[in-house]
């Protein structure tokens, strides 16, 4: 009555319909949700038809809700409809107490009334007549109330139905969902039973869809389909629900865009726009505060550098002119450097250790990747593993040049006459000696 009133704002000449009988269904399936269990489908038999069939109120009445029947007696509250079940059948119908509901409904909405079908299924009494009769239909002689709806203020559809593609992306929404001509998809204004959008992104109607933090009311609300952003305010750089995804889905943990980039969180979501360092989207600080967590909210164009640093093997933490490292451990060609979006190891120290404080960032040759995202060493000349370690000048090579000495070493950083690293007068100030120290 909502879609019927909204569109052609002539309620007055609209009519609820009341039926005066039911609709059966034999091997009816398990419901769509277990919370309401009269909204179910019937399995389809030979010839693709469904069981079923329709009775009149008064055999219901005298054969299906005597005593002794067998038949179990529901009412469901959010459509105001009595239903029986026995084992695997559904009987829907109306009764009195439906009746009445929907009487004072048509009242309530101004519609123009209700008309039946049909007067001869009435029990010998007329109680579902005389129930429907005797009803105050026209609000007490109070005529043009206006329209009683908060109508949607669109025309067009933007939401997810079963028949669109092949009806995976049917109830999703919100800004994680796979765009709808588009436009973020909301949910239906007009459905009771899915027009809230949940902060997971699917349509429904509990509390955890409407009344919750991050939760959308479209149906109480059917305004909020006009609210900013209706569309991506920038390029699509994150997943969506319909790739359902298992595991971290952002960042350096989750899995790459099919363009091979790193992902992000939506900057225009409010309840998932911060990838924690373990590769999952959600706001809060345990999103959005911790070392490494970024916050797309503040900086929607960020993107991933390349990952130059090593996290998960045994050399894990080590850096740049590390002795420890050969190599194997080099990436794309370069040493090691440590993780600019860390908290605790950003710097690269001397002995090739990443930290943070004046030990790692402040000595002359450690390296802030926090500063100097982009630095990249220079090519090692000095030994400082193997046999040959120590050596240098005549007495070594490297790359086809004579090796040099550590120039941030803090004992050995001149190589003497004959060849060897070390300080002092022998190594440092002698005729050939050469100081390679830095400062």
């Amino acid at each position: 009555m909502k879609y019927y009133t909204c569109r052609s704002e002539q309620q007055g000449k609209l009519n609820i319909g009341l039926g005066f009988y039911g609709r059966f269904w034999n091997h009816t399936l398990m419901p769509e949700n277990p919370k309401y269990p009269v909204f179910t489908r019937a399995s389809v038999g030979p010839g693709g038809k469904a069981d079923g069939g329709f009775v009149g109120w008064q055999e219901i009445k005298e054969d299906f809700l005597a005593a002794g029947s067998g038949y179990e007696q529901h009412y469901d509250a959010l459509t105001e409809t009595p239903y029986l079940t026995k084992g695997d059948f559904l009987l829907g119908y109306e009764n009195p107490r439906s009746i009445q509901a929907k009487v004072q409904y048509a009242a309530s909405k101004d519609i123009g009334g209700v008309m039946i079908w049909a007067a001869d299924l009435d029990d010998d009494e007329y109680t579902l007549t005389r129930t429907a009769s005797s009803s105050q239909l026209c609000g007490a002689g109070q005529q043009d109330l206006g329209i009683a709806y908060k109508c949607t203020p669109i025309t067009e559809r933007r939401w997810w139905i079963p028949e669109d593609e092949d009806g995976k992306k049917a109830g999703m929404c919100g800004k994680t969902a796979p765009l709808f001509k588009g436009y973020y998809p909301v949910c239906d204004p007009e459905d009771p039973g899915y027009g809230c959008c949940s902060p997971a992104g699917y349509c429904g109607s509990e509390e955890n869809f409407c009344k919750c933090d991050g939760c959308v009311d479209y149906y109480d609300n059917p305004e909020q389909v006009l609210e900013d952003p209706i569309k991506p305010s920038g390029p699509i750089r994150w997943h969506t629900l319909d790739e359902a995804l298992q595991g971290p889905y952002c960042g350096y943990e989750g899995k790459r865009l099919t363009n091979g980039e790193l992902a992000i969180c939506n900057p225009d979501s409010n309840s998932a726009y911060c990838c924690s360092s373990g590769g999952y989207c959600g706001k809060g600080s345990e999103f959005c505060d911790c070392s490494g967590c970024i916050n797309f909210k503040k900086i929607p164009n960020f993107k991933y550098p390349p990952k130059t640093w090593i996290e998960s093997t045994a050399n894990a933490g080590k850096c740049g002119y590390n002795p420890d490292l050969s190599s194997n451990d080099l990436i794309n060609g370069n040493l090691p450097t440590c993780n600019s979006l860390s908290d605790k190891y950003y710097c690269c120290s001397t002995s090739g250790y990443c930290g943070s404080g004046n030990d790692f960032c402040a000595k002359p040759g450690s390296v802030n990747f926090k500063n100097n995202p982009n630095y990249k060493y220079p090519l090692k000349t000095w030994i400082d593993s193997g046999a040959d370690a120590g050596k240098c000048g005549k007495n070594a090579q490297v790359n086809g040049q004579k090796a040099t000495c550590y120039p941030y070493s803090d004992k050995y950083y001149c190589c003497s006459a004959s060849g060897f690293c070390g300080n002092g007068k022998d190594y440092c100030d002698c005729n050939g000696c050469v100081n390679y120290k830095r400062n």
